[in-house]
């Protein structure tokens, strides 16, 4: 069985950076750091995820950090709760 999370970006250098395996392991290590040094993903988590799952990826241009966030594939080109002066996606 594939497994898939479909990403949904705005340009081309958030494209390049989700295709760049150091940046996603980066992140990861954030994610875990963040966690207290261990991060669980069960297999009901992973098998959960479909080709209808969208993750937005934006930069909070207030601290320079990255909102991974859920978002509905309907009218996503035009789905943005964030005003430019914010974010950037």
């Amino acid at each position: 069985m594939m497994l898939h999370g479909l990403l949904a970006v705005g340009n081309n250098m958030e494209r390049k950076r989700l295709s760049d395996s150091d940046w996603l392991f980066t992140v990861l290590t954030a994610l875990v750091k963040r966690s207290g040094g261990e991060l669980r993903v069960g297999q009901e988590d992973l098998l959960d995820v479909s080709k209808k799952d969208f993750i937005g990826l934006y930069l909070d241009k207030k601290d320079n950090s990255i909102l991974l966030k859920l978002v509905s594939p309907t009218g996503l080109s035009t789905q943005r709760k964030y005003s430019d002066d914010e974010m950037e996606n």
